[in-house]
């Protein structure tokens, strides 16, 4: 009898050896991006910090008819943190859990890494179709 509503073929689903190298290659290239994305996170927030009211300031001299947009401004900061924070915390994770279900073969820990993956990837599409949209807008104003 069938566990659950999975369908029969992934109930004994098994990670062959092959299967597990390119996983494990995966994790690292995973790895490498998560730091990357955080670092690069990291000099863009010091710019904030560092020139932030300069920015706003010559923001509001340059288009005098938008000078409440400053917070508007900080507002797309916080959530463009937020959205590739998000993004690298879960690559991070998928790196480390993944990894190191494959080398303790653990299944609770693989699917842990799997289920960041997937969560890394609903993000991601949730941001690239709200990108499509406004551009679509943006091409539509014209």
């Amino acid at each position: 009898m069938e566990s659950g509503n999975q369908p029969p073929i992934l109930n004994d689903l098994l990670v062959t050896h092959s299967i597990g190298d390119h996983i494990h290659d995966t994790t690292k290239w995973t790895r490498f991006l998560a730091i990357v994305i955080i670092i690069c996170l990291s000099l863009f927030l010091l710019l904030v910090i560092a020139a932030g009211s300069t920015i706003v300031s010559t923001m509001n001299t340059a288009y005098p008819g938008l000078s409440d947009m400053g917070n508007l401004v900080w507002v797309i900061v916080i959530v463009f943190f937020l959205v590739f924070g998000a993004l690298a915390f879960f690559l991070l994770r998928f790196s480390i859990y993944a990894r190191r279900g494959l080398e303790m073969r653990n299944q609770n820990l693989f699917n842990e890494g799997l289920k960041a993956l997937k969560i890394y990837f609903i993000i991601y599409g949730v941001f690239l179709i709200l990108s499509v949209f406004a551009n679509a807008f943006s091409l539509l104003s014209l």
